[in-house]
């Protein structure tokens, strides 16, 4: 798993645009207004937020109202930590009902309805409505999925303000927002990342929006490998987090009696405990397995250490003197991986290739 320096300017700048437009949103949605009885604004006269024709939802309940009202509420929904966003998601479903807890509700979902009594049956009820409530104001699937890249605030524009290039779970996947320009003119929907839920949306609709909650990834990471699996800050590693890449380790081996190559992750740090949520989050992520099956890039690499010699590198930054060439560049030209792991999203398998080019003596 990548890490997303939170401290860079491009996602400092990431969050404080997607704060911006989904308070916009949230007010919108709630028809929130201030002490003067006037609609709230962030008066940026050019807002097409504000003054769009976003409908508010109708009949929203008073606890609701205020929770989404309070600007410092909204302040740590947006852009709260995932452990803070832990904490809001528990303070909001208290002032809803003081009792909630999300194993009675997938118990009582799971339940056959002629099974329920009349209090769970009322308690399904309230909660259902509560989630019909928060998918409408908070509208990951009808807004911010939905929008066009040149109409409001949407995905393509916080993935092209994250500018992350592969998928943070695997780094096997370029994950490049693009637009394309339409016969019209107008510039239209090509590519982008999709955004996963940390927090599962079925469940947490309340955090659809949350900055920390909408990870960059892959269509296979976020819908074949981890889907709706519900993760806690307990057991995995988040990639906004905890930066592990120093602890996790590809490594290969060769299996002789069937003459192939097995490719091996591991998890080591000298904290027991993130070790564990390290190994949790490789192993429930499935990413050793869904690197054996790219031993051709292995191979390729073992190749050229059989073939060229340890000072070919060298050899070859000097037969181009006028090229300038950094190392960087030149490892990047020859093995396509990433020295910097700052920079190891801008090609897959750069985290890959570099322990292994690391065991291989190459760097």
């Amino acid at each position: 798993m990548l890490y997303i320096d939170k401290t860079k300017s491009d996602i400092k700048f990431a969050m404080e645009e997607h704060y911006k437009n989904v308070k916009c949103l949230i007010w919108k949605k709630i028809d929130a207004k201030n002490n003067l009885a006037e609609k709230r604004s962030c008066g940026i006269p050019t807002c097409s937020i504000c003054n769009g024709k976003i409908e508010p939802i109708k009949n929203i309940p008073q606890k609701i109202y205020s929770f989404l009202n309070d600007d410092n509420f909204l302040k740590q929904l947006i852009c709260g930590s995932p452990l803070e966003l832990q904490s809001i998601d528990i303070q909001f479903w208290k002032i809803i009902h003081p009792y909630f807890k999300y194993q009675d509700w997938v118990e009582i979902i799971n339940k056959d309805e002629e099974k329920l009594n009349q209090d769970e049956k009322n308690y399904k009820s309230l909660i259902k409505k509560v989630f019909k409530t928060l998918n409408g104001i908070i509208a990951y699937e009808s807004w911010f999925v939905a929008n066009k890249p040149t109409s409001n605030y949407s995905a393509y524009h916080l993935a092209t303000y994250l500018d992350i290039r592969s998928c943070v779970y695997c780094n096997r996947t370029f994950i490049v927002s693009q637009f394309k320009t339409e016969s019209s003119g107008k510039i239209g929907k090509l590519i982008r990342p999709q955004f996963d839920h940390w927090f599962p949306q079925e469940k947490y609709p309340l955090l659809a929006l949350s900055f920390y909650n909408l990870i960059p990834s892959c269509s296979i990471c976020n819908t074949s490998v981890k889907g709706r699996k519900e993760l806690n800050l307990a057991r995995y590693t988040h990639p906004y987090e905890d930066n592990i890449l120093d602890s996790v380790i590809f490594s290969y081996k060769h299996l002789v009696s069937v003459d192939s190559l097995k490719i091996e992750l591991t998890g080591i740090n000298n904290n027991s405990e993130l070790e564990n949520r390290i190994n949790n989050t490789l192993k429930d992520f499935y990413i050793e397995e869904m690197y054996n099956s790219h031993h051709p890039e292995l191979k390729d690499l073992l190749t050229i250490k059989k073939t060229y010699s340890e000072n070919y590198l060298k050899n070859l930054k000097s037969a181009f003197p006028d090229a300038n060439l950094t190392d960087n560049e030149i490892y990047r030209l020859i093995f396509g991986v990433e020295l910097n792991p700052n920079d190891f999203h801008r090609r897959p398998f750069s985290k890959f290739k570099y322990d292994i080019l690391k065991e291989l003596k190459i760097i």
